[in-house]
């Protein structure tokens, strides 16, 4: 009840300092609201990037690996390729020296 209100007469009558506070502590909240949904959009907004960052580096890495297995496919096959060279170089000059020794 209101100061000038006493023994319950004027139960209709509004109590503006009760008004005052409710209303002010109701845009207050209202702007914590709005300043919550504000932060929750901005920390969305992180996460998302987040998100697509890390998903650009699982890609990178991806990309990365495949051509490193590539690189090494090269330098095998490379490798295979010289090897086949030197034993059938060898291989020749064995028939060679074989030829020789089988004609004296």
């Amino acid at each position: 009840m209101c100061g000038a209100c006493q023994h319950g007469s004027h139960r209709q009558h509004h109590h503006s300092p009760l008004d005052r506070a409710a209303a002010s502590e109701r845009l207050r909240l209202k702007a914590v609201g709005l300043q919550t949904r504000a932060l929750t959009s901005a920390l969305k907004a992180r996460i998302d990037a987040l998100n697509v960052s890390s998903q650009n580096c699982i890609n990178s890495a991806y990309v990365i690996k495949q051509d490193i297995k590539r690189q090494f496919d090269g330098i095998r096959a490379a490798l295979l390729e010289r090897e086949q060279q030197l034993t059938s170089a060898v291989d020749q000059v064995t028939k060679v020296r074989s030829s020789m020794f089988t004609h004296i």
